[in-house]
This record gives C-alpha cells, structure tokens and sequence, in this order.
C-alpha cells in the first residue's frame, strides 16, 4: 500500500512537471520573438482585432529542422480613424481614412489589416505620406504584388490592397520613413438594406476570432483568419477555406485607438427615426430630410449600425435609381411586392423547429448570455401542434432529444433548463453542427415517425457569431443538404461574421438578423417571428418583353422573399435600348394585357403570382448616382460599382459551389479590372516613382496593444500559456498539500506509539 500511494504521489508531480516543463518551453519560444531594442513581443496576424498598422518584422529560423514560422509584426501606434458616410436614396458612399505614425528611428515596411461590409464596393485606394499623395491602380493579383515587391526593393514607397475575404482586406505599405505620418483613404459603395420598414446599414470597427478545423491534428483551434497578402495564393483567396495561424487574444484596449465617424444623410422627407443601435451619437437635422451624425473619438470594439425609417409608412411601391455610364444604364430597383399582408395569411401548418445554438469560446461573456434569451423567447412562439429539438455546439455538436419532441409544457422546460445552464467554451465547429442539423440518421427517426413529419415545415434556427474560417466548406454542405428546408441565422455579439451569416442564410433559403445586445432582442425576434410564420415569395422571375432588349440583372436567381423585405435588383442595359424603353412594376387587377416592358412573377401560396412595371427607367426616383459620383470625383460611378460588385458576389459564389473555376476567375478579373474594383484576383498598387529608402538602410518594427470586440472574454480555448501555469500551480499545490499530510499523520502516528513501546519495557 505505501508503494502505490508513493507511486501515486509521483506520477502527480511528474505530471505537474510535465505542463510546467511545457508551459515553459512555450513561454520560451515566444520569449524568443522580441525586438532586442524595444524588449516587446512580435505579434503575428493572428492577434489582429481592429483595424491597425503593422510593421513586418524579419525573424531568422534558427532551427532547420522546424517549419517556417509565420510572418510576424510590430503594430504602429494609430492617431486617428476618420469615417465619412454619404447616404442618397438607397446607396451609401463612404470614405475611410486611417492616419498612423512611425514613431521609431527606423525605416518601415507595414500591413494594415481591416474589415469593410460584405457588400462594400472598394474602388479607390490613395495613400497619403508626409506632402506625397500616392493614387492606387487596379491589377491582377499577381501582377499587383509583383509590381509592389519590385518597388520594395528598389527602396520607393508603395501600397498593396487585397482581399481575403469579402469582409476582410489587407494593405501593405513599404519604405515608411522614421516619423512620417501615414493616411490610408479608401472609398467604397454600397446599398443599404430594408426590413419590416425600417432601413439600415452597418460599418464594422473589429474583427471576432475566427475558428478553423486544423487537418493535420484533427484537433480544433481558434484562429484569427486574415493572411499575408505577400504570401497568400490566388488559389486560398477565392475558396474562403485557406488555413488559419493559431489564435491568440488580449483584452486590454490601447487608449489612442480611436474612431470618429460622420454620415450624412439625404432621406428627401422627415423621418421618424433616425438612430445608432450600439452607439451614443450626436444628431441633427440641418435641414428638411437632411440629416448629420456625429461619434467622435470612441473605441472600435463593436459594429456600428445605424437604422432610419420615414413618418409616412406608405412608401413608394418602387424604388429606381439609375445612371448613365459607358454607354450603358445602370440600375438599382427596390420593390415591395404587391401581395396581401392580412395576418390571417399566416401559416398555421405545424412546424419541426430546430434551434441551433452556438456554446464555443467566443460566444463568452455577452454573446451566450443573448443565445439564452433569445431561444427563451423563441420557445414561446411554438405551439402545441409544433415539433423542435435543441443542437449544442463547440467542439462538437450534440442534440439535446433522441428526436424532435412536441412543443409542450414539460419538453419547453426540459429544453430550458439545459440551455440556461450551458458554458462558452471550446471550438466553433459549425460543420458538425449543420450535419447534426441537416441530415439527422434515419436511425433517429422510424419509418412511421418519417411518413408523419413529412408533412411537417422544417425550420432551421442558428444563433452564433459565426467566428470560423472555413466559410466555403460550410456553404458548400448548406447547399448540398438543405433540401426542403430552411435556414435562418442570427448573428450575435458586437462583431458577428456578416459575411458568414449572410450568404448561409441566402443558400439556405432564410433570413438573417443581427442582434448586437440584449435590448434589441424583442425587435428582431418579433420580425424572425413574423417570417417564420408567414408565407414565401419564391421562385421568382424578373423578365423583359421585349427580345431585342437585353438586361442584366444581380442576383440570379432571385432569393426567396419574405414578409417585410423588399426585392433588390441591380440592372444594366444598353443605353441605346433604354432610350427606347419602359420598365416598371405595379400590380394590375385588370383582366386584359396591358403593354409592358419586364415583368416581375413568382409563387405565392402555392399559386403563380406577378407583377408588371411600366415606365420605370423613365421615371426614376432620385439623383442619388448623379451626387454620389461627384462627391467622391471617382471615374466609374456608385450603380455601376454596387452592380459590378454583386456580379463578383454571385461568380464567386458559384466558384465556392462546384463551378468551373478558371472559367469564373477569368469573369471576376474581368469585372475587377473593367471597373476598378478590389476582388479575389484583382489588387490595387501604388507606386512612388522616386526613390526614398537607400539600399544601405534596413528596416525595423514596432508593436501596440490590440482587444478583443466588446461584450467578449477571453474564451477557454484560448487561455494558453495562463491555463497551462495555472493548472500546473494547483496540481502542485495538492501534491504538496498531500505530502504535508502524509509527513503529519506519520508523526502522529509515530508520537502515539511511543509511550506504548516505554511502557511495555517497563
């Protein structure tokens, strides 16, 4: 017995010494990655939270038998982000400067890495250093990055903006002088989106960590997922499935990382609300319809989002906005369809609901806290006719029932109990979660359970950030597996992925609604609700009569629509055409023809349904293009940028689903480079051509602190080095503490023995 319990003893100190041993090594290595000059540690891409200024630090390996090591960087302190919104009719016009100074004695090369909106349409990159201004090209990738190394080297100032993800972009600067002052300004287009009567449009300040399966190891990591353009490839840049660093966190926000935004907008009529959701803001109205906001120097730790909805609720059927530009029209077109919004519409067919609830380690702190109560709301709105069931995921996925149950009394509480008392840790393995969600075994459901829910309407609910990386594969098993039902996401937290949620729901034939904090959870669970419960425009069409006239027309196909949404549209038609043409749209209850030129038509209700629209280009809404082209004196204008956008949109998404990729490569380049805009296989580079960096002269990097998006603690699968010494400490502890006992019960028991030995001598 005495060997075991010193066997025992030990193997725990053994063990204790092993993750101390480890925790070391790895404090070790990383003690290695500091500037000699400065004692700060390099920060790799993957501790990119906000947008910030990083200097490439040039590292040796000096290991040969080790992999090489990722790119790692100093951050740049930031002085200044300035953000200015222009808003007319339904196309915003934003210009985003970002002013940072090299602080240090040395010459900088640079990586600024930023989030924009999905939608964003980037079309001009200038950069701005000491008295030089340097104005942006459009590229191929490769062409662009080779032009942009060349100039590196040669020692002349340059600036490299890339894509990674439709949300995500990088920029590199070479040969920053010491002290000089650095201004990035880039302008971007995009339409804003329109719900259940209220409009909204969103500009991202941080980037949530992002999550990626790592195949070598099977095991799953959280990473933050935004790579080098030096050495990204073309070929990572379009799958949205490239592989991610390892991810680490830090919580302290740097104090002189500030934002101050500005948005004007021209609405043409008085609103009745006009407000920040996540934001403290100062608002005016300068004049009838025109509206000022101001938020100055706040931290970006969470998405802004401002919401406007017009005193009249009547709004006009039919928005079009249009412009001329090469010879073409260009057109964005708005239309609410022309059915009935009788709430009796409302389906009374009994539902199988499926709640999908994201439980990994960046859902900590506010994020969960909003799963819960949104999934408590949501189990009030199931009836007594309705089936659900509850998916779990982290790590991995797991189903609360063995299969769907009905939505009574004793199955709501059960559900509830569970729920409430789940914790945010782990990875964000949303793969299993979708397969759990998509295709349960048919071992779950008997045949004769199988014949009785068919006739049920299978519903998909999924609240999560969507921090993960590998977006292409997941879109890709949404499109293979969704079948007859339907996905609707709900992105929560102060920076959920838009992107992720946006295009899942889309494939999935649902809506998506974000829901920044707990005070905004009644109006967006009311208006999924309402969808949820409503019937569907689908399968729709839009067509123009006469077979001479030829229009394009994004997206194709035409999502699904639901109650409260419009249906957007961006058109382009040969101006020679136009001239000659009528387009419109209005609903005619007259039995005979009337002439027209295109036609809206879907399924409503199980029957066929339309629209017809007369007159439309010749009776434009508003001015907007017109304004937003010369306010920002680019050459292509905002339709014809917005247009060009979605068609890049809808190309690489038939990349991501199976299509022929070099065929789309080929379009997107071609839209990229036709229209000046940033893609997954066009860049914009800047070129100083004198020379300012001599050869003789190195480089050098520096370093700030970054945080993590607001409402968000550091997740579990994060805790690294801490954990590993924390734990490491406590096994210590209790091994001591048993030691202690040990050598106490020994002489106690030693002390009581004694006397008895003293007096059986005597």
């Amino acid at each position: 017995m005495r060997a075991l319990k010193t066997l025992i003893i030990i193997s725990i100190w053994l063990l204790g010494a092993t993750i101390i041993g480890l925790a070391w090594a790895d404090e070790t290595v990383n003690s290695q990655r500091v500037n000699p000059k400065t004692n700060q540690a390099w920060l790799s891409l993957d501790q990119v939270k906000s947008s910030q200024l990083l200097f490439e630090a040039k590292v040796a390996n000096t290991n040969s038998q080790q992999p090489a090591q990722p790119p790692l960087y100093w951050q740049a302190p930031t002085v200044q982000t300035q953000v200015n919104m222009t808003i007319q009719g339904v196309v915003s016009t934003t210009q985003l400067k970002q002013r940072f100074t090299n602080a240090s004695d040395d010459w900088q090369h640079a990586v600024y890495v930023f989030p924009l909106p999905t939608d964003a349409a980037v079309s001009h990159l200038q950069i701005t250093i000491g008295e030089r201004v340097i104005v942006g090209e459009i590229k191929t990738k490769t062409a662009a990055k080779r032009t942009f190394e060349q100039a590196k080297r040669d020692g002349k100032k340059a600036a490299l903006l890339s894509q990674h993800r439709p949300n995500l972009f990088t920029t590199k600067l070479a040969n920053i002088a010491p002290h000089e002052t650095i201004e990035v300004e880039l302008v971007y287009f995009e339409s804003v989106k329109f719900d259940s009567g209220e409009f909204s449009l969103t500009f991202p300040m941080t980037i949530t960590p992002r999550y990626m399966p790592n195949d070598e190891h099977q095991q799953p990591t959280f990473q933050q997922h935004i790579i080098d353009p030096e050495t990204e490839s073309e070929t990572a840049s379009n799958t949205d499935n490239s592989p991610l660093p390892h991810m680490a966190f830090t919580l302290q926000a740097p104090a002189e990382q500030k934002i101050d935004l500005r948005v004007n907008l021209n609405a043409g009529a008085r609103l009745s609300r006009f407000r920040s959701l996540n934001h403290s803001v100062m608002m005016t109205e300068r004049a009838h319809g025109e509206y000022q906001l101001r938020l100055d120097d706040h931290q970006p730790d969470k998405d802004f989002t401002l919401v406007w909805r017009y005193e009249n609720q009547d709004l006009p059927t039919v928005l079009n906005f249009n412009q001329h530009y090469d010879n073409k029209l260009y057109g964005l077109l708005m239309i609410m369809p022309d059915v009935t919004s009788d709430p009796s519409d409302e389906t009374l067919q009994p539902r199988e609901l499926t709640f999908v609830l994201d439980t990994s380690g960046s859902m900590a702190g506010d994020s969960l806290n909003q799963a819960k109560l949104a999934f408590k709301q949501a189990l009030t709105s199931l009836t007594a006719q309705d089936k659900f069931q509850v998916i779990m995921f982290n790590s991995m996925a797991a189903q609360l029932f063995h299969q769907p149950v009905l939505a009574n009394s004793k199955n709501k509480q059960q559900a509830w109990r569970h729920v409430a008392s789940l914790k945010a840790e782990g990875g964000t393995n949303i793969a299993d979660a979708l397969d759990l969600a998509l295709t349960p075994p048919s071992s779950r459901l008997p045949l004769v359970h199988e014949q009785a829910d068919s006739e049920l309407l299978a519903q998909i609910v999924f609240l999560t950030d969507g921090s993960v990386g590998n977006e292409a594969e997941l879109f890709q098993s949404i499109e293979h597996k969704i079948g007859n039902k339907r996905l609707f996401t709900v992105g929560l937290g102060s920076a959920p992925n838009r992107y992720f949620m946006k295009q899942a729901a889309e494939l999935g034939r649902g809506s998506y609604h974000f829901i920044a904090s707990s005070k905004h959870l009644p109006t967006e669970l009311t208006k999924l609700f309402t969808k949820l419960r409503s019937p569907v425009l689908t399968d729709l069409e839009f067509t123009l009569a006469q077979s001479q006239a030829s229009i394009d027309v994004t997206p194709n196909p035409i999502p699904d629509v639901y109650r409260g949404q419009p249906v957007v549209l961006n058109y382009v038609i040969d101006s020679s055409v136009a001239d000659n043409s009528f387009i419109d749209i209005r609903a005619s209850e007259k039995n005979g023809v009337q002439p027209h030129d295109a036609t809206l038509s879907g399924r409503y209700q199980q029957t066929d349904w339309q629209q017809y629209l007369p007159d439309l280009i010749n009776q434009s809404t508003g001015h907007l293009a017109t304004a937003s082209a010369q306010t920002t004196k680019l050459p292509i204008p905002a339709l014809a940028s917005v247009w060009a956008k979605k068609q890049v949109a809808n190309l690489n998404q038939q990349m991501m689903l199976g299509g022929d990729r070099e065929q789309l490569k080929h379009q997107i380049t071609n839209l990229g480079l036709n229209y000046r805009l940033v893609t997954p296989f066009t860049s914009f580079v800047a070129v100083e051509q004198q020379v300012s960096r001599p050869n003789s002269i190195p480089a050098s990097e520096k370093r700030i602190a970054n945080s993590l998006p607001s409402g968000q603690r550091l997740p579990q699968t994060a805790l690294g080095l801490q954990a590993s010494l924390n734990l490491a400490f406590l096994i210590l502890v209790f091994c001591s503490l048993l030691l202690w006992l040990r050598h106490k019960l020994k002489a106690k028991l030693a002390c009581d023995k004694q006397p008895q030995g003293q007096n059986h001598a005597n």
